[in-house]
C-alpha cells in the first residue's frame, strides 16, 4: 500500500486507485484511541479524549454539528429493533470535495470504513447507519446525565474541536 504523508493527515493508496483520507488522532498510526487516552481536555475532572470515542461520543456528535453543520449518525447493530437500547456509536458525517462520504468522531476524519469500525467491532454483527437530529441527541444524553454534567461535557467537546479544528473540518477532504 503506498503512503503519501501530508501536513494534516496521510492518504494510503488501496486496490484499484482509491483513496482512504485520514486526519486527526488516525494520523498516529494504527491505534489512535492509544494517543487519544493520554491526552487531555480537562485534567482536573479526568476527562481525556477518549472518552468522546466510547462514552461521550453522542455529545461530541453534537458539538461537531453545531461547530460544522455535519449530520449526526449512530452506529448501532441492525440486528436490533430499539435505538435507544443498541447504539453502539455517535458519529457525523461529511462529504469530501471527490463526493465520497468520510466518518467524522473524535479520532479525527477518515474516509476508511474499517479504520472507523475497528474501534466498535465486537458491537455489532451488522452495522446500520442512521441519521438522527441535534435534538434527538440532546435530549437522549440530558436524561441519561442530567442538565449539568450535559453542559460539562459539552463544553469540553467544544474545547477539543476548538484545539484540533484542522482535525475536523473538511479542508482537505
Amino acid at each position: 500500500m503506498m503512503q503519501v504523508s501530508l501536513h494534516f493527515g496521510k492518504y494510503t493508496r488501496k486496490r484499484r486507485k482509491h483513496y482512504h483520507m485520514t486526519k486527526g488522532f488516525y494520523q498516529y498510526g494504527a491505534d489512535p484511541d492509544e494517543v487519544m487516552l493520554s491526552i487531555y481536555v480537562d485534567r482536573e475532572h479526568d476527562v481525556d479524549t477518549y472518552c468522546f470515542l466510547h462514552g461521550m461520543c453522542s455529545i461530541f456528535a453534537a458539538a461537531l454539528h453545531r461547530e460544522f453543520g455535519y449530520p449526526i449518525y449512530v452506529l448501532r447493530d441492525c440486528e436490533d429493533d430499539i435505538l435507544e437500547d443498541d447504539l453502539i456509536h455517535a458519529f457525523c458525517f461529511l462529504n469530501g470535495s471527490n463526493g465520497k462520504r468520510h466518518y467524522v468522531d473524535a479520532r479525527g476524519v477518515t474516509g476508511n470504513t474499517n479504520a472507523f469500525l475497528d474501534s466498535f467491532g465486537d458491537f455489532f454483527n451488522v452495522p446500520c447507519y442512521q441519521e438522527v437530529s441535534e435534538e434527538w441527541v440532546e435530549k437522549l444524553c440530558r436524561d441519561d446525565m442530567g442538565e449539568e454534567t450535559y453542559q460539562f461535557f459539552l463544553n469540553c467537546a467544544n474545547q477539543l474541536i476548538t484545539l484540533h479544528k484542522d482535525y475536523y473540518n473538511k479542508e482537505g477532504v
